[in-house]
């Protein structure tokens, strides 16, 4: 529950948020032909990152910063993968208010004490199989 709370005020945080000017400032660069496009959000400390497809649905989310409330919990690891070129594990997530979505997250350290947590929401296992590789295709810049 703590999680869960944890998780619901910083997304309150980031929707009162206007969006920010420039999306080269922090969020990482999408693969080539992905066909999506990043809304951004700047708070302080943090920038989040919404990878919306052309009819405007979100793919997956990104959020960079430094000490960020997520933390991995290995009781809930779903698998392995890499995104530019660093292994990763992801995570079975949960959310009370959309119990139908399958969740995956994880945490990626870029260094310089950044972090990115990065989500995929997608309503089916099907389409959570082809958004991840939009993920794992992610490449961070010299910053991050």
């Amino acid at each position: 529950m703590p999680r869960l709370l944890a998780l619901a005020c910083l997304t309150a945080a980031l929707l009162a948020c206007t969006p920010a000017a420039r999306a080269d400032d922090g969020c990482p660069q999408l693969p080539d032909g992905s066909g999506l496009r990043w809304e951004q959000r700047d708070v302080p400390g943090m920038v989040f990152c919404k990878a919306l497809a052309d009819d405007g649905g979100e793919r997956f989310s990104v959020v960079l910063g430094k000490a960020l409330p997520f933390r991995p919990d290995n009781a809930l690891a779903a698998g392995r993968g890499a995104i530019d070129g660093r292994k990763i594990r992801w995570y079975r997530g949960g959310d009370a208010f959309r119990p139908d979505l399958v969740i995956r997250e994880t945490l990626l350290r870029l260094g310089g004490g950044r972090e990115a947590h990065i989500v995929v929401r997608a309503p089916s296992e099907a389409l959570l199989s082809e958004w991840t590789p939009l993920v794992e295709g992610l490449r961070f810049g010299a910053g991050g």
